[in-house]
């Protein structure tokens, strides 16, 4: 956190290109790092109940910021600068980094504020039935969802050497990849598509632009709440259903007419329904890996989505210098599908043994 707020002030200092670029990349350095920190911290710090939840609340502030930064900006510029943007948005993390610090520890056991009924809720022991057998509470059965979700029982990945080899894990990573691809693709190319292709003015332009991540905030909280009270604590289903809703949408937005209300309707129902699997991208490895694995694990997960992230709006450019918007369409809902068939072909885990740290 101090080391992006570092970068992001420096890019306001900048004189040059070179310079711009070193801190561009010095801020990506930077940032790696933070999603698999916060989901470390979720994944010791919540009972397996509520880390969907967690995760879909964290993933859902995340998506705060294409919302609400540009206001932030326009007013900055006119009381200052551009050059005073990324001072303004350096010092917050630094603050939050130094409360971070003092205030919040690797597990409960170590942080003088957690009583120790408050650690035993944590660590999924405060039922009766967990007490007596020593064991952490179970997934409670769903015939009909766990036949289709191939939902077993999996010994947990405790060395590094076994999350590098499992399918399950790799799997997932390529389909977060082809998700958050997406997301990309909303963020650098639909505004470009509604000023070009549909010919709107800035204003309704920044409406439509803003209304995925409208659906995305929603979906994100939605996706964890639902896997935790509904589900059992299951993934899958949320982000297969992302997958597939995606799909559905993109195939919607084929020759969409030059509607505003059919438009935000459309866009804000497929930032939705890319949003709602997200939460699950996080979590689901916290249910395959132990406490001491997991930052591994998820940071297989989150490379991989990198890096789809970072192909897809290449892809995109290459697409509209050969073909029109209905390919690009088509390509995200393929990337959707193949999405879908890789989650279809890993398994639901139910945890046996996930506390070792």
């Amino acid at each position: 956190m101090i080391l992006t707020s570092v970068f992001t002030g420096l890019i306001g200092a900048t004189s040059s290109v070179f310079l711009l670029m070193a801190y561009r990349v010095g801020l990506g350095l930077s940032e790696g790092p933070l999603g698999i920190g916060c989901t470390n911290v979720i994944n010791r710090w919540f009972p397996s109940k509520e880390k969907g939840t967690a995760t879909g609340l964290w993933i859902a502030a995340s998506k705060l910021g294409p919302l609400i930064v540009p206001s932030v900006c326009i007013l900055v510029i006119q009381l200052w600068g551009w050059r005073e943007i990324f001072y303004v948005f350096a010092m917050p993390s630094i603050l939050f980094a130094i409360v971070w610090m003092f205030l919040v520890t690797n597990s409960p056991s170590e942080n003088r504020f957690c009583s120790p009924a408050e650690q035993r809720y944590i660590a999924d022991e405060s039922n009766d039935h967990a007490r007596q057998t020593g064991r952490r509470a179970q997934m409670e059965p769903m015939p009909f969802i766990d036949a289709f979700n191939r939902t077993k029982k999996v010994p947990a990945l405790e060395t590094v050497g076994q999350v590098f080899r499992s399918w399950n894990i790799f799997s997932v990573a390529l389909g977060y990849g082809c998700m958050i691809g997406i997301s990309n693709i909303f963020i650098s190319w639909i505004p470009t598509y509604l000023v070009t292709v549909k010919g709107f003015a800035s204003v309704k332009m920044g409406f439509l632009a803003s209304a995925p991540f409208i659906g995305a905030v929603t979906g994100n909280m939605l996706g964890g709440w639902i896997s935790d009270r509904f589900l059992g604590g299951r993934r899958k289903p949320m982000m297969m259903l992302g997958a597939l809703g995606t799909m559905i949408m993109m195939f919607a937005l084929i020759d969409a007419p030059n509607s505003v209300a059919y438009l935000g309707a459309a866009l804000i129902a497929a930032g939705l329904m890319l949003g709602i699997g997200f939460a699950g991208y996080s979590a689901y490895p916290m249910g395959l890996a132990t406490k001491a694995t997991y930052p591994t694990a998820f940071g297989i997960v989150n490379s991989l989505g990198q890096i789809g992230s970072a192909c897809a709006p290449l892809a995109v450019s290459m697409l509209l210098d050969k073909c029109d918007w209905t390919s690009v369409f088509i390509y995200m809902l393929g990337t959707s599908l193949l999405c879908l068939v890789l989650l279809i072909s890993v398994v639901e885990p139910i945890a046996q043994n996930r506390a070792k740290s």
